[in-house]
C-alpha cells in the first residue's frame, strides 16, 4: 500500500521532519511555552533584586536599561543546553555578545 509524501516541517521546512528539535540553535527564535516563562521569571527575578540594570558585558559597565533580556551563560549555538543557566543583559549588550561569539 503507497504511503503519502512526506510534508514539510513547519518549523524548518524539510520534508519528513519528525524533530523540532533539530533547529533549536543559534539564530532560531522557536521557543516553547516552559521555555518563554523560565526567561520571564530569570528577568523578573533580576528585576526584584537589582531593579533595571544591566550588569554590562565585555568593556560595557553597569548601566540603567529597561529592556532587558535572559541570556544563556553557555550558549546554544555554542554547544550549551537550552535548559542551561541564565543570566540577564540588556538588549544591545546580548547583541554585542551574540556577534562576538
Amino acid at each position: 500500500m503507497p504511503t503519502a509524501p512526506p510534508t514539510p516541517c513547519p518549523n524548518c521546512r524539510r520534508l519528513g521532519c519528525n524533530n523540532p528539535d533539530h533547529h533549536r540553535g543559534k539564530g532560531s527564535t522557536f521557543k516553547t511555552w516552559a521555555q518563554i516563562q523560565r526567561r520571564a521569571q530569570t528577568v523578573n527575578r533580576w528585576r526584584q533584586t537589582q531593579g533595571d540594570t544591566c550588569p554590562g558585558w565585555g568593556t560595557t559597565p553597569p548601566h540603567q536599561a529597561t529592556d532587558l533580556t535572559a541570556d544563556h551563560q553557555n550558549p546554544v549555538g555554542a554547544g550549551g543546553f537550552e535548559t542551561g543557566k541564565l543570566g540577564v543583559l540588556c538588549r544591545s549588550c546580548n547583541s554585542r555578545k551574540q556577534n562576538n561569539r
